[in-house]
């Protein structure tokens, strides 16, 4: 996974012996990983203990992007002994650091300069290109802009850092080698792709020996190395420039006094003038005579500038401009009496964002890093959070009206958190001004990645000046609210004092620093448990809470470093509050391999949502995304790369796989010589009895025993020609877990096993409404300890057990649904190890329609014979009236008074029995 480790920024204390005793080569974890110092020490790189008879190649791709080339050919000539054949860039570039061991093949570096850091491969070239050792050679050097001349004191110096390539788990750090702590307005320090640089400013004869890089990974210092530079105390007729940005908290310092032998002649008067670049009449801002108060003339200053002593005493006449406005830039100057002692230019830079308010909706933000004035040759450059360049611009004397360079920020980029102009003057950094973008989601809701970047919390618009408390509640479940600092006005600035818990929590009191003077709040790479309500608390006159910031944060993991293609790794997100109108998703970054994710089962579990990924590298299945969703529009999103390891020698790893159609089991083995045959086994986990299911010598046919597996038992390819030897069994049944193995002559390369996973129902078929059902969730054996999970459609919960390696009775979940109804379809089991899900089978239960639709039919053929009942009636009895109607006609004997009593008495019959 590619993920950045970031070093802290603040610059503390070590002790002296620690730097003394560190040697300038060195290797950490791997010990084919090796760190030198430019210039310094001698690196061995040795071949294998038991070397092939020849002839082999030494090759060195430099980390600088350039080339491969070949330094080196060696022949076996007799018995043990190695002759060398030079390779022409090797005489014409390297001879002077790089010479083998005479009669062998390992080599020797002395002095390595910085430029010969990259790759050492040495590899035979007969029969086949076989690497058998490789080295990764990485280079440190360090570098000051005063290396070559004295500083002048109150000027600015820059110190570097650099290394040959920058891992994502190693980091440069510059530290004080004293107790010392130091403070933003003293020091900065940026990263630039492969460099650290710290900008140090106002040098005295204090900071000569004061700085020395750290090499760190993860968080462990494993190198340092000090730079020096010498600072001069003479300033008469000195000129320097120096650089400040436009910020609340950066202050010009003008250092003036007499070190040049007229200690004993105190000058009787000083003065201080200023010309400013927007116009060509110098004026005084300070002027004294001896012993005497200093006047200030405050028309374009005010109260930011201030002298450092109330009276001048004759030798020392400084000043000091807080905070720097951008207007400030132009030229300074001090006399002492009739001595021209020092001349500071001083070059200003802001950044300004349009549009200015950071929470305003739109397509992008437009970022203007603007220079006063150019003097000389620079460059702006722009980077971004992870110390990238990705925006640059030269400029010079000559076109003094192109003083800009902006970045367009598009609204998907709007996250980062932090991008930076910088300002360089002879290839070294001069100053950068940092500009802190809102947090994504809405005015009080931010989300953001853990470890990630910077964060800028901004404390309230309207704070008015009683103290202000911080507070903060967890989202970790502990509702307490914790006090962690109390603000108070220091003129025009702000003050903190912490408490208790802001100093016992190092997740807190590391990671989180008052901005400068301010209420905002500056986050260096948020861990996990950061995630909370942030509240700003105005006590007095009464309590007042002033504003609130909820930050969630993200949490991207992978269960596996490096793991081995083929095998399964589970890729997990977590955010550390879910809201309702939040989702989390996880897609392939590539949206053409998005058919490719069929290899992927996602699940949600609480406030987490996994992918399990099958068989990982086998398809270039190595990059996906994540992406946080608020009411279905992308807030925050990344991606996630997974290196894959490809030595396959001597590993283990076990893979779970469900019992249903679309179950697959690719077996993948590499091959180091088609000239030795190789074969895929297996062994039951009921036997131990290693059964040869596939096998291949040379380029031939690749031959498949179908005793065991039948046709699900398939190769890819008809005949192998190719480094890796691959088997896939479709569909998995319940029978295939066990041990399966590749060997290649009497060496096992590779070791899989396979643990199966089945569900089944009781009843197995469609089942009624109302009715029990049995759930059985099953496992073929168990060899570390796992966990059970049976999930409802809602991702729930609703029952689990652990299971232990020792031979259970039972080694299944059982989940009883009583009173079973159509909400009651959906249900997940899921298999998990080290609290990480490996495997799920989502289980849907047939509803049985057959008894329902049995009672529909006696209704509806019951309601069909009543009804033929009563239309028969009916007929019936019309007949009969109808035929009393006609009888009545020719009984001339009867009164007409009977024939119409007939009448009514047919009528009434037939209304009675339509109304029933």
């Amino acid at each position: 996974m590619s993920q950045r480790f970031f070093c802290s920024t603040m610059l503390t204390g070590l002790r002296l012996s620690v730097f003394v005793l560190l040697s300038p080569v060195f290797t950490r974890g791997n010990s084919n990983d090796i760190y030198f110092v430019d210039g310094e020490g001698e690196i061995s790189l040795k071949g294998p203990d038991n070397p092939v008879q020849g002839p082999v190649v030494w090759e060195w791709k430099p980390h600088s992007g350039q080339e491969k080339q070949q330094l080196f050919t060696f022949q076996k000539t007799s018995g043990s002994w190695w002759e060398s054949r030079w390779d022409a860039y090797y005489r014409n570039n390297l001879y002077k650091w790089i010479n083998p061991y005479r009669g062998t093949i390992n080599l020797r570096l002395t002095y390595p300069a910085f430029k010969l850091a990259g790759k050492y491969t040495l590899f035979q070239t007969q029969p086949n290109k076989t690497i058998l050792k490789e080295y990764n050679v990485f280079g440190i050097k360090v570098h000051s802009s005063a290396q070559f001349h004295s500083a002048t004191v109150g000027s600015d110096v820059t110190l570097s850092c650099t290394i040959s390539n920058l891992l994502d788990t190693v980091c440069l750090q510059w530290k004080g080698r004293d107790s010392s702590q130091q403070n933003c307005r003293k020091t900065n320090q940026i990263r630039v792709n492969n460099t650290v640089y710290l900008m140090v400013k106002h040098v005295t004869v204090e900071d000569e020996r004061l700085y020395m890089c750290e090499v760190q990974e993860h968080g462990s210092i494993f190198h340092t190395k000090a730079v020096d530079f010498s600072v001069s105390q003479y300033l008469h007729e000195k000129s320097y420039t120096l650089y400040r940005s436009d910020t609340d908290h950066n202050e010009l310092n003008l250092v003036c006094h007499d070190y040049s032998g007229h200690y004993y002649y105190p000058s009787d008067t000083a003065a201080w003038s200023w010309k400013s670049g927007l116009q060509y009449q110098e004026r005084d801002i300070a002027s004294a005579s001896r012993y005497q108060p200093i006047n200030v003339d405050r028309t374009h200053f005010g109260n930011r500038l201030v002298p450092t002593m109330s009276t001048f005493n004759g030798q020392t006449f400084n000043l000091s401009i807080v905070p720097v406005l951008f207007e400030d830039a132009g030229v300074y100057k001090c006399s002492l009496g009739s001595y021209k002692l020092v001349t500071i230019t001083l070059i200003t830079v802001k950044v300004t964002a349009e549009p200015s308010d950071a929470e305003t909706e739109g397509d992008s933000i437009t970022l203007t890093c603007s220079v006063s004035d150019v003097t000389e040759s620079i460059r702006l450059v722009w980077i971004n959070d992870d110390g990238k360049i990705v925006e640059e611009k030269a400029l010079n004397g000559r076109n003094r009206e192109e003083k800009s360079l902006r970045l367009i920020i598009q609204k998907a980029d709007r996250d980062r958190g932090k991008w930076t102009c910088v300002l360089f003057s002879q290839n070294m950094p001069q100053v950068s001004v940092p500009y802190y973008l809102e947090l994504s989601g809405s005015l009080s809701e931010g989300y953001v990645l853990q470890q990630e970047g910077y964060i800028l919390l901004k404390g309230p618009d309207s704070p008015g000046n009683g103290s202000i408390i911080w507070e903060w509640r967890s989202h970790s479940g502990q509702q307490t609210t914790k006090q962690l600092g109390t603000f108070h006005r220091e003129g025009q600035q702000w003050a903190v004092k912490w408490s208790d818990d802001y100093s016992n929590t190092p997740d807190i009191s590391q990671r989180i620093l008052e901005h400068c003077g301010t209420l905002n709040l500056l986050m260096r790479n948020p861990t996990f448990e950061l995630g909370g309500l942030f509240t700003w608390t105005q006590t007095q006159p009464n309590k007042n809470t002033l504003k609130q910031t909820e930050l969630f944060v993200i949490k991207v993991e992978i269960d596996s470093q490096r793991p081995v293609m083929g095998s399964d790794i589970t890729l997990s997100c977590t955010i550390s509050r879910l809201l309702d109108t939040v989702s989390l998703h996880w897609k392939h970054r590539d949206p053409s391999q998005q058919s490719r994710m069929i290899n992927t089962d996602e699940i949600r579990l609480n406030n987490t949502v996994y992918l399990i990924v099958r068989h990982a590298g086998a398809e270039n299945q190595n990059s996906y995304t994540w992406d946080v969703q608020e009411n279905n529009s992308v807030i925050l999103t990344g991606n996630i790369n997974i290196d894959m390891n490809q030595n396959f020698h001597g590993k283990t790893y076990t893979l779970y796989r469900s019992v249903t159609d679309h179950s697959e089991l690719k077996l993948i083995c590499e091959v180091d010589s088609v000239e030795i045959g190789t074969k895929w086994t297996w062994s039951s986990h009921l036997t131990n009895e290693d059964k040869e299911i596939a096998s291949i010598y040379k380029p031939k046919l690749v031959n498949i025993s179908g005793a065991y597996f039948g046709s699900r038992l398939v190769s890819p390819v008809t005949s192998f020609t190719d480094m890796f030897f691959s088997v896939r069994i479709v569909p998995v049944l319940f029978e295939d877990a066990g041990v399966y193995r590749c060997s290649q002559g009497s060496d096992n390369h590779v070791t899989i096993n396979l643990v199966t996973v089945k569900v089944t129902a009781e009843p197995s078929d469609a089942v009624t409404e109302g009715n029990t059902v049995t759930l059985t969730c099953t496992v073929s054996h168990v060899t570390e300890p796992i966990r059970f999970v049976w999930i409802n459609r809602d991702g729930k919960i609703v029952a689990e057990t652990t299971l232990k390696e020792q031979k259970q009775e039972e080694e299944s979940l059982q989940l009883v649904i009583q009173e079973f109804d159509r909400d009651s379809l959906n249900w997940t089991c899921i298999l998990f190890h080290q609290n990480t899900p490996k495997v799920l089978i989502p289980y849907h239960l047939k509803y049985n329609e057959h008894y329902t639709f049995q009672h529909t039919k006696v209704v509806v053929f019951g309601s069909l014979a009543l009804l033929l009942i009563i239309v028969l009636i009916v007929v019936l009895s019309l007949r009969k009236c109808m035929g009393a109607r006609k009888q009545g006609k020719f009984m001339f004997g009867k009164s007409k008074i009977e024939a119409l009593a007939t009448r009514g008495k047919c009528r009434r019959y037939i209304s009675a029995l339509f109304k029933y």
